[in-house]
């Protein structure tokens, strides 16, 4: 779900930028550690960035709350910089 992240971080290693490169990393580490804080998060991701349908699984539905989808949309937003269109 993130692989445009990931590029992103490999041309910035190509191009020697280690700060932006850490920064960027920092930001992916925080959605994806969110997903232990707030179950749901990563099917909530795959379903806005149009790469799923729902976000069910065959385990469970999960329902969040708006404060859990704030957290998960303020992280998200961080990582716009480096997301393809």
């Amino acid at each position: 779900m993130y692989g445009d992240v990931y590029a992103s971080l490999w041309n910035l290693h190509r191009e020697k930028q280690a700060r932006r490169s850490a920064r960027a990393y920092g930001k992916l580490l925080l959605m994806l550690n969110l997903d232990q804080d707030i179950p749901g998060t990563r099917l909530y991701i795959l379903k806005k960035r149009g790469i799923f349908k729902t976000a069910v699984s065959r385990q469970r539905e999960y329902r969040l709350t708006a404060s859990e989808i704030a957290e998960i949309e303020y992280r998200f937003e961080a990582l716009k910089p480096h997301l393809k269109a």
